[in-house]
């Protein structure tokens, strides 16, 4: 029986146009119904995500900054953070990219030191709570960080954020999560990191676990769960894996995959 399922968003059970299906809703309702719980599971922040599911969001967990922070009824359950000096190296780096942006992202408010469209575009619409500062350095060594995301308008792939990271802060992992994102986080930290401290402390079982994702940064999570799925416009790389696919996230495949799991 499931008792979890958790679904990365953008890609995965948004549209391609970022709007969030309104059927989702009733679906929550049903789920609770049947002692499901349902985890919004994204490298967005809480904030982010709570308006998102604002008319449910007292009966879903949230699972943010890629495994980073963990909320239920707008309390912290779960933070991961990171060495104040890798977080520091890793701005330092990145500054060195001049054609790349940098975010620091605690799990209250997301940082960053240029103001350059369309990336504050992009931080003002995954990351509504920022601040603007004059210098990342400061931040790091002041509060405590999450995870770092890091933006490259002409595509992370391209830019070559990922591999230069990982040569440069290796006691972080940089993985692409997006077209011109790229997350930073802990070794240890994951989706699937998590998720497991949350079964762990609500007595669920891996093979009770349902997930949905569409990139490289749901790949842990979904080999995790006992129940995985990708939807059809997933990215090539994750297919690879042999995971089942569904409908794609314009054609709603999330929401019927759910539908027939309710129905059944």
């Amino acid at each position: 029986m499931i008792k979890l399922i958790v679904s990365d968003l953008d890609g995965t059970l948004l549209r391609s146009d970022k709007s969030l299906p309104p059927k989702i809703f009733p679906l929550i309702a049903r789920m609770r119904e049947k002692g499901i719980l349902f985890a919004p599971c994204s490298g967005r922040q809480y904030e982010s995500l709570r308006r998102l599911f604002e008319p449910v969001q007292n009966d879903v967990l949230f699972v943010c900054e890629n495994g980073g922070a963990v909320f239920y009824r707008n309390q912290l359950l779960l933070a991961e953070y990171l060495p104040p000096d890798a977080v520091e190296k890793v701005v330092l780096a990145m500054r060195r990219l001049p054609q790349c942006e940098t975010l620091l992202c605690a799990p209250d408010c997301a940082y960053y030191e240029r103001k350059i469209i369309p990336f504050s575009e992009n931080v003002k619409r995954y990351y509504p709570q920022n601040e603007l500062v004059d210098d990342l350095l400061k931040v790091a060594r002041e509060k405590k960080i999450c995870k770092i995301a890091l933006y490259a308008e002409s595509g992370a792939a391209e830019a070559g954020v990922e591999s230069y990271l990982n040569g440069a802060v290796p006691e972080l992992l940089t993985k692409i999560s997006g077209f011109d994102w790229c997350d930073t986080t802990g070794r240890e930290t994951n989706k699937s990191v998590a998720i497991d401290r949350l079964c762990r402390k609500l007595g669920f079982l891996r093979e009770e676990c349902m997930a949905f994702g569409d990139h490289m940064n749901d790949l842990e999570m979904l080999q995790y769960c006992g129940h995985s799925f990708i939807t059809a416009n997933a990215f090539g790389k994750l297919k690879e894996y042999g995971f089942t696919v569904i409908a794609s996230n314009d054609e709603e495949g999330v929401l019927k995959k759910i539908e027939e799991l309710l129905n059944e």
